[in-house]
């Protein structure tokens, strides 16, 4: 599978699993829109960018930034104005995540599972972003 085909993946399990909650989805025309979806709840509509994680040193991983590419290069750059939040779907343990984007790194994001590693003050836990915490009581 490819990397849009895993994206596309991705996109497709995280609708279904924001339909369990009677969210309202919006779907934008287009490949190239800011957004990959916006969503009406009870909290208002939200601009969602929606990543694939996955699972390494007891973390669940994602890419905060976006690459531009054209005939000179390609530049990274960060998701800020464009959305509120991130929701990430991790395959490896069936995880959804939504991430605020004023919580999010620039580059990539670390959301530990594992609590053996400890905590240095610092760690941002996976359990404090499941989707399901956000949008159960709706």
């Amino acid at each position: 599978m490819n990397t849009k085909e895993k994206g596309e993946l991705v996109e497709a399990r995280t609708i279904a699993k924001l339909s369990e909650f009677s969210i309202d989805i919006f779907l934008p025309f287009g490949e190239n829109t800011r957004a990959d979806m916006i969503i009406s709840s009870n909290n208002g509509l939200e601009r969602i960018q929606i990543k694939g994680g996955w699972i390494k040193d007891g973390s669940v991983r994602f890419n905060c930034s976006k690459v531009n590419s054209n005939t000179t290069g390609s530049t990274r750059s960060t998701y800020d104005g464009d959305v509120e939040a991130f929701i990430i779907h991790c395959p490896e343990n069936n995880g959804y995540y939504h991430v605020p984007i004023e919580k999010a790194n620039s580059a990539t994001m670390w959301l530990r599972i594992d609590e053996s590693m400890g905590d240095n003050g610092k760690v941002k836990w996976a359990k404090d972003f499941q989707l399901s915490d956000k949008y159960s009581s709706l």
